[in-house]
């Protein structure tokens, strides 16, 4: 019989809006609000046999958790462990035989003791390896979000990109180092041309590139030039691309009449 497999992350009322609530008195009306989990998406798209479920209501998550499932896993960030009690309380009485931990929250370690099973750091090829899962390339989803400008002013569809999986900085005031690996797992470039070609098929004018490592963002900006010269439909044209490296923001124009870059 299948094991039936549910991922969630914690419930929210209110999207969590990443720039009111990291710069105080940003002095405009831009939002970017989170609607999706990458994490989850990531471990759909490389263990399509489990469900996911994003940041849902308290009623939503009820619901879906009395579909019954054998695993409910559970990804969630430290200031979201109280929720996640509750979570966790409501899916014992519900009989879900066993419950999964991962993500950021996994760290604290009372928060961990609420699992029978924690994954720390990108758990793609953990997970994938406890169900019995020959390993495979990783797979980059496509990542649609959306900056709003305010009331009344439409929304600017972003595709997130990603170069690699793991971080070799140690820096001292982030739980990364400690959350995973500092052995980098560079994303194929044919995984993110893929995903590419989606944003590209969509419209999604405006990627956003995260990349810890200067070596692999350069090497993606290398890609990204290339089928930009690839290009010869209009709907490849005027490709913004914003790279982070470093702290530093880089931006690449690309179009069929060349490419430029700036620091930002």
């Amino acid at each position: 019989m299948k094991t039936r497999i549910l991922f969630t992350t914690a419930c929210e009322n209110v999207p969590y809006e990443y720039i009111s609530t990291n710069i105080a008195d940003s002095g405009h009306n831009l939002r970017f609000e989170r609607r999706i989990s990458f994490g989850l998406r990531f471990l759909q798209a490389n263990i399509p046999e489990i469900a996911i479920l994003e940041y849902p209501s308290w009623k939503e998550y009820l619901r879906v958790l009395s579909l019954g499932w054998d695993v409910t896993g559970y990804s969630f960030y430290a200031n979201e462990i109280p929720v996640i009690r509750r979570m966790v309380s409501a899916a014992r009485r519900l009989g879900v035989a066993e419950l999964w931990g991962g993500n950021y929250g996994v760290i604290t370690p009372k928060a961990a003791t609420l699992f029978d099973r924690v994954f720390y750091g990108y758990s793609e090829g953990q997970i994938a390896k406890s169900l019995g899962i020959s390993p495979h390339k990783l797979v980059h989803p496509p990542l649609i979000t959306h900056f709003c400008f305010g009331r009344g002013l439409g929304l600017l569809p972003v595709g997130i990109l990603f170069t690699q999986r793991g971080c070799n900085r140690n820096c001292t005031f982030c739980q990364t180092p400690v959350f995973c690996s500092q052995i980098l797992n560079p994303i194929s470039i044919e995984s993110v041309k893929g995903v590419v070609n989606v944003y590209r098929r969509l419209r999604v004018v405006t990627r956003r590139v995260l990349a810890s490592d200067r070596l692999l963002s350069e090497r993606l900006y290398v890609c990204m030039v290339l089928m930009g010269a690839e290009s010869k439909t209009r709907n490849l044209n005027n490709m913004r691309i914003l790279i982070e490296v470093q702290k530093v923001c880089y931006v690449a124009n690309v179009s069929e009449d060349g490419v430029s870059s700036e620091t930002i």
